[in-house]
């Protein structure tokens, strides 16, 4: 799963505002050259999804496209895409399709072969997909932004404990996080020995 995150734990404002949010051009370069080669499928949500579709295969036309936007453009155009709502039944963007069942079709792609599954900046996915062991890995850029008690929409609604793999600073004070999760049964083991 991949989140952009306030230092205080959100991913958005109270009304899904991102007026906080700015792009580390060495952290997009990196995501895209990097990271997003390896995965198989995108999970996206109808919000993200629609917002993605109006934006990126346009991407080539604008006369100050970076060469990191092309290529990311290029990208999420070819993989395939999974569009999770109740609301759409179709999802007209290359290798999209839409799916009504999140649980069922998650575990049934992760059990397939084709490539790591991406949880694109749609929150509610992964909250729906943790609790029941189907997220292995986040990355979470932390950017340093606090928007105080109460006035976000908070990444963790119970208690996680997650194994840091990686971390890079960027020259904005944004940090990049790669944790894995934890089995259950490991949390269980160590929490008898908590106090």
């Amino acid at each position: 799963m991949q989140l952009q995150l306030t230092l205080d734990g959100y991913y958005a404002g109270p009304g899904g505002e991102f007026d906080w949010f700015t792009l580390d051009q060495n952290g997009w370069t990196e995501r895209v050259e990097h990271d997003f080669p390896r995965i198989g499928t995108v999970l996206l949500g109808r919000k993200n999804y629609e917002g993605f579709r109006h934006c990126w295969p346009n991407v080539a036309q604008r006369l100050d496209v970076t060469h990191t936007d092309l290529t990311f453009s290029r990208w999420l155009d070819e993989v395939p895409k999974v569009v999770f709502s109740n609301t759409l039944n179709r999802a007209p963007w290359k290798n999209s399709r839409v799916s009504h069942d999140l649980i069922g079709e998650v575990t049934a792609l992760k059990e397939g072969e084709g490539g790591d599954l991406l949880i694109m900046h749609s929150a509610s996915i992964g909250q729906a997909c943790t609790p029941r062991g189907l997220v292995d890995e986040f990355w979470l850029t932390v950017h340093p932004v606090a928007l105080g008690l109460g006035q976000g929409l908070p990444l963790f609604t119970e208690r996680m404990r997650l194994e840091l793999l990686e971390s890079r600073v960027y020259p904005t004070g944004q940090v990049f996080f790669q944790y894995r999760t934890r089995a259950s049964g490991e949390i269980a083991r160590e929490a008898a020995w908590l106090p």
